[in-house]
């Protein structure tokens, strides 16, 4: 507001008020060429602090319910409170007057906040010492002694999680005023979670805008499941190779290469297969074969 030559600009108290902290109020005006007489504060209607430049001593605090003044620290702008309690909370007003020979007045006013932060970090609870894919997962955070409550969220590796995980509980009140806030969460442990990683992080953040934001952490080791051993894949290769390679009859211009017995030629039974191929990938996937054909090849090399 202004009235005449004054000007006030503005009256700037913090929003909110911490509890348990200094704070300093600010009172923003010009006197436009005016001399300045007084500065007034108020809360809920009762003076507190004034300056008066012409007088001995320009500073002086009057008591007031919730009001602790550093004097030393006040000036004709600035009024700094030295702790903030839950009785500080109100409306307070800065009062500006000129000097002769009219005293215009000017005022401003603001209501101030108070609020209280957690006294520490949020807590996870509920955590095993070690998972296996598929477990389900239920942890608790909570964050007390604080007002209002703290929202909480919760962070599967730093990705918030979906609403359909979280579990909400009644906000607490303590015998101070403070209230308890706790989220739950309860969730499967599925693959993508922990591909490639042995673990998951999970992380809760508590806030309390615009004065307080801290995070917990907790690490959820995860038992991979085992993969198969090298030596049994190598074993079954071993195996393929031997039942493909056993025999494999084909027609007369590749029929040289079979073994012949030391002491007698091949004679013309050799074309009752011929013109035929046994493969044996194929018996391997027929297992009743396997023995026949095994048999033939042997034949086949005595004749």
């Amino acid at each position: 507001s202004e009235n005449f030559g004054i000007k006030m600009y503005n009256l700037k108290v913090p929003d909110p008020l911490i509890l348990g902290s200094a704070a300093d109020l600010y009172c923003d005006y010009d006197m436009e060429g005016s001399q300045l007489y007084s500065v007034k504060w108020y809360k809920n209607g009762k003076e507190f602090f004034r300056y008066m430049p012409d007088e001995v001593n320009p500073k002086s605090t009057l008591d007031v319910f919730g009001v602790y003044v550093d004097k030393e620290r006040s000036s004709s702008r600035k009024v700094r409170l030295k702790v903030v309690r839950w009785s500080t909370e109100g409306n307070y007003k800065c009062e500006v007057t000129a000097g002769k020979p009219y005293y215009d007045t000017v005022v401003n006013s603001s209501i101030a906040r108070i609020v209280a932060a957690p006294r520490r970090g949020p807590t996870i609870t509920g955590r095993r010492d070690r998972y296996t894919s598929g477990d389900l997962v239920e942890l608790n955070c909570s964050s007390n002694s604080s007002k209002p409550a703290t929202e909480l969220s919760w962070y599967i590796n730093s990705i918030q999680a979906d609403n359909s995980t979280l579990i909400y509980y009644p906000i607490k009140e303590e015998r101070d005023g403070r209230k308890t806030s706790i989220l739950g969460i309860k969730f499967r442990l599925r693959e993508h979670f922990f591909s490639n990683r042995p673990d998951v992080k999970i992380k809760c953040t508590a806030m309390l805008s615009p004065i307080y934001l801290k995070s917990s952490e907790v690490s959820l080791e995860v038992k991979l499941p085992q993969k198969a051993p090298a030596l049994e894949s190598r074993e079954k290769n071993n195996i393929d190779s031997i039942y493909s390679g056993l025999v494999e009859i084909v027609d007369d211009d590749k029929y040289s290469s079979l073994p012949k017995s030391k002491n007698k030629e091949p004679t013309d039974d050799k074309n009752i297969v011929n013109g035929f191929k046994f493969h044996f990938n194929y018996a391997f996937h027929i297992h009743c074969c396997i023995p026949l054909c095994i048999a033939c090849f042997l034949c086949l090399s005595l004749t």
